[in-house]
C-alpha cells in the first residue's frame, strides 16, 4: 500500500452549492466519513456559510486512495441525505493532498513521490520547530525576569532547533489553552511552557493541558499535606506531557534550574525520536525529583 501522505494542517473539504433545511449535521459527517473510509469522529461539520459547507477532516494523515476519484460519489451521498439540496453544478474544493478528491484520475507516480517528499520535509522542518509560553503575572509585569527563555534559546538552539517565543499568558486555564492552540495550529512541532505547575489556586498550566490532552502524562514532582500547606489547594507539584494536533507539548516549573535539568532528559528522548509520552514525562519527572530533593536537603543543611 501506498504511505499515507501528512495533510499539513489542511484539514477542510468545502462542498460549494448546497441549501440546508433542518438537516442533520452529525448525519452529514457520518457520510462523508463512510465514503472516504474514515471513522465517523474523524470528519466533523465545522461551519455552514454562503451555501458552502466545510467539513474538518481531524486526522494528521491520509492514504491516497482515500480520496482519489471520491468526489462525486461523497456528492451523491449528501443528495441521498434528509434535509440538504446539492445544484447541479456543487463541486467539493479543498487545499493540499484534500484537494485529490476532485481528481478525475490518480497523480502519476512522480507527483505522488513528489507530494511524500514535501510532506517529510514539512514534516521534518515543524519537528524543530519550538514555540515557548512562559506564565506568571510575575513574568508579564517585568517584576521578575523570564531567563527560561535565553537557556531554551540556548540549548535548544545548539541541538539544531529553531525557538520562537509566544509571549507571557496569564494564569488563567481558558487563556493558557488558546496559547497552546495557536501555537499547535502554527506549525510548531514542540511547545514548551514554564512555570504554573505548583499546588497554588493560580497554578493553572496543567488544568491547561489537559483540556486540551484529556490523555496528557501528568506526573507529580512533589506532594503536599494541604491541611498543613495553607496556600497550597492541590496535592503538590506536577508536570504534563501531552499532544495538541501532533504537536508534543511540554510542560515545566518556573524555576530556571529545574527547567535545566528537564532539558537533559528532554533533549534526550528528541534525539530517539520515538521515545513514548509516558516515558518522557516520567523520567522528566524523575529528574525534577531528584533535583528538588538535593535543593531541599541543602536547604535543610544550611538552616
Amino acid at each position: 500500500m501506498t504511505d499515507a501522505l501528512d495533510l499539513l494542517s489542511k484539514n477542510e473539504l468545502r462542498v460549494i452549492g448546497v441549501d440546508l433545511a433542518d438537516a442533520d449535521l452529525r448525519e452529514i459527517a457520518m457520510s462523508v466519513a463512510e465514503v472516504l473510509q474514515l471513522e465517523p469522529a474523524e470528519v466533523l461539520v465545522t461551519d455552514y456559510l454562503d451555501r458552502t459547507l466545510t467539513l474538518d477532516i481531524l486526522r494528521r494523515t491520509v492514504y491516497p486512495h482515500m480520496l482519489l476519484g471520491h468526489g462525486p460519489e461523497v456528492l451523491d451521498r449528501l443528495r441521498g441525505l434528509a434535509g440538504i439540496s446539492l445544484d447541479p453544478t456543487a463541486s467539493i474544493a479543498a487545499d493540499g493532498v484534500l484537494g485529490w478528491i476532485a481528481a478525475d484520475a490518480a497523480p502519476d507516480p512522480s507527483a505522488l513521490e513528489a507530494a511524500r517528499d514535501a510532506a517529510e520535509r514539512m514534516s521534518a522542518l515543524i519537528a524543530r520547530r519550538v514555540c515557548v509560553i512562559s506564565t506568571g503575572a510575575e513574568i508579564a509585569d517585568g517584576r521578575v525576569r523570564d531567563t527560561n527563555r535565553a537557556l531554551l534559546e540556548s540549548r535548544l538552539g545548539a541541538s539544531g532547533f529553531t525557538v520562537e517565543f509566544a509571549g507571557t499568558a496569564a494564569d488563567d486555564e481558558l487563556q493558557l489553552l488558546a496559547a497552546l492552540q495557536n501555537a499547535a495550529q502554527g506549525g510548531f512541532g514542540l511547545i514548551i511552557t514554564t512555570g504554573g505547575v505548583g499546588a497554588e489556586a493560580k497554578d493553572r498550566t496543567v488544568e491547561a493541558v489537559l483540556l486540551a490532552d484529556p490523555r496528557a502524562q501528568t506526573p507529580y514532582i512533589c506532594t503536599f499535606d494541604t491541611d498543613n500547606h495553607g496556600r497550597h489547594v492541590k496535592p503538590g507539584v506536577r508536570i504534563a506531557v501531552g499532544r495538541i494536533d501532533g504537536a508534543l507539548v511540554v510542560s515545566l516549573p518556573g524555576p530556571t534550574a529545574e527547567v535545566d535539568a528537564a532539558l537533559d532528559v528532554l533533549l534526550a528522548a528528541l534525539r530517539r525520536e520515538d521515545c513514548p509520552d509516558a516515558e518522557l514525562a516520567e523520567g522528566i519527572a524523575q529528574q525534577l525529583r531528584q533535583a528538588w530533593r538535593t535543593a531541599h536537603s541543602h536547604h535543610q543543611e544550611t538552616t
